[in-house]
Parts: C-alpha cells; structure tokens; sequence
C-alpha cells in the first residue's frame, strides 16, 4: 500500500484522500474500519485490493520461476526459516535433533502468508494450503489485546470470516496455534520437512 503502487492508487481513487495520513501513507486503521462497517463496505474493499494483489503475487511467483526453473511448490505459512549458505540446511532456531533442519531442494518453496487467502482467490495459486487454527476464545482474547476490541466488535468481525468447517474444506493441513507457541513450530517444522524431503526424494 506504498505510494505510487496499484493498490495504493486503486484506494485513494476511490476512498480520496481522507484515507491518508500526514506523510502520505494509507491510514490502515481508518481502511480497516471502513471495511468492518457493513458486508457491503467489506465486499468493496475486497474487490478493490484482491485482484491487484494477486496479480503482484503472480509477478513474483513468476520472477521466481524464471531464476529457478521447474515446477514450483507453493505452501500457505506465516513465517519462511532461515537458510545457512554454507550448509544448504535451513533453521528456525531449532536443531538437527528437533526436526528444525532441512535439506535444501533444487526446487524453490513459496511460502505465501495471506489472512483472505480463500476469500481472495488465492488458495487456487497454492500446492497445498495450510489453515492456521485458534480456539474461538482465544481469537477473541487477542484482538481485544491487540486492536481494542470490545468483545462485541471482535465477534463481529469474526462473524464476517469463514466458518472453522468453511477453512477445513478448504485447507490440507491444520496448523494449532491456540497455546504455546512451542507447539506451533513444531507442528511447522514437521510439515517442512516432510515437504523438503519430498521434494529432494522426487529430485534423487
């Protein structure tokens, strides 16, 4: 939502400027509000950002493609692991022993984070798509913590989202991010590399 991007521009076009902030940059706050105001508000939101965003992620899968050829496999994750150069291995803090290494494929992982992956026609540019799942308290508990929700505002904006059955049908794994976080690597770690070393068996 940078300055001279599509979707910055789409905004602006459409909302004016009233959506800016003094240095010129989008006030994400007031667009956030703007699109919880009804499912109306939302669906023009949506139809304003998705289609330019998905042709920007199209562009880099793209650019990917072209520095390594070859089918690309492409996974939903909020958060990528390092990779030490001079191992080829990749890490996330963890150790050889805990499962948090991986051999490095000739073919590249994208791993795509995105909150309306399903709602924004995105799940269709994925190999496999993970759902990452919080108990319905505790969604709650954390956007009253983290936006100042009251807790009737953050039921209305989780009324809005799909349904747990609606991202179950949609999604090939679930991922458990309700408690400790421990957890949630780990459940990370193993799908990655269960991906990496199907990859490097298919490439053997």
């Amino acid at each position: 939502m940078e300055p001279g991007k599509a979707v910055f521009s789409a905004l602006v076009a459409h909302y004016g400027e009233e959506i800016l902030l003094p240095d010129g940059m989008i006030d994400r706050r007031k667009l956030a509000e703007i699109g919880l105001r009804d499912e109306e508000s939302q669906r023009v939101l949506n139809e304003l950002e998705h289609p330019v965003i998905k042709d920007e992620i199209l562009r880099r899968i793209q650019r990917i493609e072209e520095e390594y050829p070859g089918k690309t496999a492409a996974a939903s994750v909020r958060k990528s692991p390092d990779e030490n150069p001079e191992t080829g291995l990749f890490s996330d803090g963890g150790s050889e022993e805990s499962g948090c290494f991986f051999v490095r494929p000739r073919k590249p992982v994208i791993l795509l984070e995105a909150a309306l992956l399903v709602e924004g026609g995105l799940s269709d540019l994925c190999d496999e798509v993970w759902y990452i799942f919080a108990p319905k308290e505790e969604r709650i508990r954390r956007l009253m913590k983290s936006r100042g929700y009251s807790r009737k505002k953050a039921l209305s904006v989780m009324a809005r989202q799909l349904t747990y059955r609606e991202f179950r049908t949609h999604s090939d794994y679930l991922i458990h991010n309700g408690s400790d976080f421990t957890i949630t690597q780990a459940e990370i770690h193993r799908r990655m590399k269960e991906i990496f070393t199907y990859l490097c068996d298919s490439e053997a």
